[in-house]
C-alpha cells in the first residue's frame, strides 16, 4: 500500500511500477488507491510529477532505442546510470543507436550501430557484446562513449 501510495503521489499510475504490480498479483499488497484508507492531507493536494527514467532518457537521446524489457535489473540500472552519466556531461549521440540486453532479445532487422549488452546477448553476435553478468557501469559507458560526439 505504502508504494502504491507514494507512486501516486510522485504523478503515476500505481499499476505503471512493476514492484508495486508484482506485489499486488503475487498477493503482496494494494494497488487499488481506492481500497486503502488514507488519512490526513489529500493526496491530489500533496502530488507532485516526476519522470520514468526511460521517458528522461528517451528525451535526451531521442535517436536511442532501448531494446531492454527483458534484461535483468543487474544489466538495466548499470545502462541507465551509465546514460545518466553521459547526459549530465552534456554528451550526445553521434546517430542512431539501439542498446540490447537481456534473455530472449532479438535484433528485429536491426544491423548497424547496435551496443549488445551482457552475457545474455553472446548468442546476437558472439564477437560484438560486452562480456559479464552483469557487465557493470564502468564497461557500459566505455562502450557507449563509441557512440556519443
Amino acid at each position: 500500500a505504502v508504494d502504491s501510495i507514494g507512486s501516486s503521489l510522485m504523478g503515476f499510475n500505481p499499476s505503471q511500477i512493476e514492484t508495486v504490480r508484482f506485489g499486488f498479483e503475487a498477493g503482496l499488497g494494494e494497488m487499488n488507491l481506492k481500497e486503502i484508507e488514507i488519512m490526513g492531507a489529500d493526496l491530489k493536494d500533496l502530488k507532485m510529477n516526476f519522470e520514468l527514467p526511460q521517458e528522461e532518457i528517451k528525451r535526451s537521446f531521442p535517436h536511442l532505442e532501448l531494446a531492454i524489457e527483458q534484461a535483468c535489473c543487474g544489466c538495466a540500472v548499470p545502462i541507465f546510470s551509465s546514460l545518466s552519466r553521459i547526459r549530465k556531461e552534456g554528451g550526445q549521440l553521434k546517430g542512431p543507436l539501439t542498446i540490447v540486453a537481456g534473455k530472449k532479445s532479438s535484433l528485429s532487422g536491426v544491423k548497424e550501430n547496435l551496443m549488445l549488452v551482457g552475457d545474455c546477448t553472446e548468442s546476437l553476435s558472439p564477437d560484438a557484446y560486452l562480456k559479464g553478468c552483469p557487465p557493470g557501469e564502468d564497461g557500459i559507458t566505455r562502450v557507449f562513449r563509441e557512440f556519443i560526439e
